[in-house]
């Protein structure tokens, strides 16, 4: 099997989630629903204006409100407790699929319970024992309709900017013809990247790096102690040059704090970063996708390649999942400067819930039709 179709199958699984990703992406509801408080309050008017509009009342941040119908572009029209209707800022909100009103007191529990079994699919992912891939995998898949949430809704905003769209576009172009013209007859440019990007992954989990190797024509290798994270830090550090474009990382972190006389040519590098990182992946990919074992660059001892050591099917998984967490991220910092980690993370949660709200519920009436 190609990577572009086990990538391609892994991405159509896990975009099985579409419609619940593409509602928490989309506006608030228009009639009927509920919307969850994202900022830290949310001023409620009795008209649509900014301005003129008197605020009636406010909402705090996790509280949600029932949709009360249509409302002008930009707003979201909900429905007090003492039955009066009201408009808020929908970039203020988030919008719940399927979601109902009910009594706020037991949103913590559910929370609870959904976190409690992140947390032991993480642990099981990280013990270093055969369902560990099984886990990883599950922990992914169950927050994989979170991540593409995320990511429509971050690139959902940025498409309406043009001032960053052209500039990116523009660097994306020149990326990839520096790529195809000089990082292929210079493949030291590629082999450090990949390697520097093992090295970070590393660093981040916490991993003491004892080897560092780059050769022109060898490839290069990345060695580095074990401890944090356990399998799970392993198969990301592993994996990670296939889901981390690296230099693009670094430029969008500080994005925020760039002044503005560098605009827009800061926003052509950023998709400059981009337009290499797309082309040099996919030809990483196909070269790694294979269980032929090659001799390791400096000690000559045969191995076999990230991809092929783990599997065709959890490597699909894990890089199409963890591929749109990371760009999803970027996208929401590029959009909203810091606060965007945090909009992104609401997102991810958001739709995390409302997934285990569905399989919960789907489970009930199962065991009532049972019963």
């Amino acid at each position: 099997m190609t990577p572009i179709r086990a990538l391609g199958l892994a991405t159509a699984a896990l975009a099985a989630s579409w419609p619940l990703a593409a509602a928490v992406a989309d506006e608030p509801c228009s009639s009927a629903g509920t919307v969850v408080v994202v900022s830290s309050s949310l001023p409620l008017r009795a008209t649509p204006e900014a301005r003129a509009g008197a605020i009636i009342a406010r909402a705090s941040r996790g509280r949600r409100l029932e949709c009360a119908g249509p409302a002008p572009a930009g707003w979201v029209r909900v429905r007090l407790r003492d039955g009066r209707t009201a408009f808020g800022l929908s970039s203020q909100v988030r919008a719940i699929p399927g979601g109902t009103l009910r009594p706020r007191a037991s949103y913590p529990i559910g929370d609870l319970l959904v976190a409690a079994v992140l947390v032991a699919l993480t642990f099981a992912a990280a013990w270093r024992a055969s369902n560990s891939y099984l886990a990883a995998v599950l922990l992914v898949g169950l927050l994989s309709p979170g991540f593409l949430a995320a990511f429509l809704r971050a690139g959902k905003a940025l498409a309406q900017v043009p001032s960053w769209t052209w500039p990116v576009a523009g660097g994306c172009v020149l990326g990839w013809i520096a790529e195809r013209f000089i990082a292929r007859r210079l493949p030291v440019i590629e082999t450090f990247e990949h390697e520097l990007t093992h090295a970070l992954a590393a660093l981040l989990c916490l991993r003491r790096i004892s080897g560092f190797v780059v050769t022109r024509r060898e490839g290069g290798f990345v060695q580095h102690a074990g401890g944090f994270g356990g399998a799970l830090a392993d198969h990301f550090i592993g994996l990670a040059p296939y889901i981390v474009p690296t230099f693009t990382v670094a430029l969008v972190a500080v994005r925020p704090l760039v002044p503005d006389p560098l605009f827009p040519w800061f926003d052509v590098a950023v998709g400059l970063t981009l337009g290499y990182h797309t082309p040099s992946t996919y030809r990483e990919l196909r070269g790694s996708w294979t269980r032929e074992q090659f001799r390791m660059a400096g000690s000559g001892e045969l191995v076999q390649s990230d991809i092929g050591r783990r599997g065709y099917v959890f490597a699909s998984v894990f890089i199409a999942g963890l591929s749109m967490a990371v760009h999803g991220l970027l996208l929401a910092v590029l959009a909203h400067g810091y606060r965007g980690g945090v909009l992104w993370c609401d997102d991810v949660w958001l739709a995390t819930r409302s997934l285990a709200d569905g399989l919960a519920a789907a489970v009930m009436r199962l065991v009532n039709a049972v019963h």
